[in-house]
């Protein structure tokens, strides 16, 4: 059952957003799709059926406090910080990690740049958009891990059909 159309979600959610972080590209794009599509179905599942994870990118509450206590919060990231910060709806805004979950469920371009964010840590460049096999295992290995349940041939074939056919 898909979630939301795939070329809605690609221009009217993740460009903008990665446009308003300054990390806009097309790897990051297809990347950021592909993950959508294949942890939630694209946004039909907005909260895991066992399990933590939250959004359409299906992030853990612990992943996503990790981003902002070990890499959002220093300095040198003060710039990137405030423009995620910047798509945090004003729920009750005392603290990050508890406003943050609320967000990261329901403000897709809030978890859009958690999202992003986690793929920023990585110091491997992007695969090329059109490397499905690249997307698929940087997915698996970088967001979905190792010992995950995700299934790369899953992701490549979602990214042949929903994501590779836009423009």
């Amino acid at each position: 059952m898909p979630g939301i159309e795939t070329s809605q979600l690609k221009h009217q959610i993740i460009i903008p957003t990665l446009e308003h972080l300054g990390l806009h590209s097309e790897s990051a794009t297809n990347l950021l799709l592909g993950t959508a599509l294949v942890e939630s179905d694209g946004g039909y599942y907005i909260k895991q059926i066992v399990g933590p994870a939250l959004s359409l990118y299906q992030i853990e509450p612990n992943t996503h406090n990790d981003q902002w206590d070990n890499h959002l919060a220093y300095f040198k990231n003060r710039k990137l910080r405030n423009k995620v910060l910047d798509l945090v709806a004003p729920w009750g805004f005392k603290n990050i990690n508890k406003s943050g979950i609320v967000n990261l469920r329901g403000n897709l371009f809030y978890s859009t740049a958690i999202c992003r964010i986690i793929y920023l840590r990585v110091p491997y460049e992007l695969p090329d958009p059109q490397d499905e096999q690249g997307m698929g295992e940087y997915w698996k290995q970088h967001f979905n891990t190792a010992g995950g349940k995700g299934d790369i041939e899953k992701f490549i074939n979602l990214y042949r059909e929903r994501v590779k056919c836009l423009k």
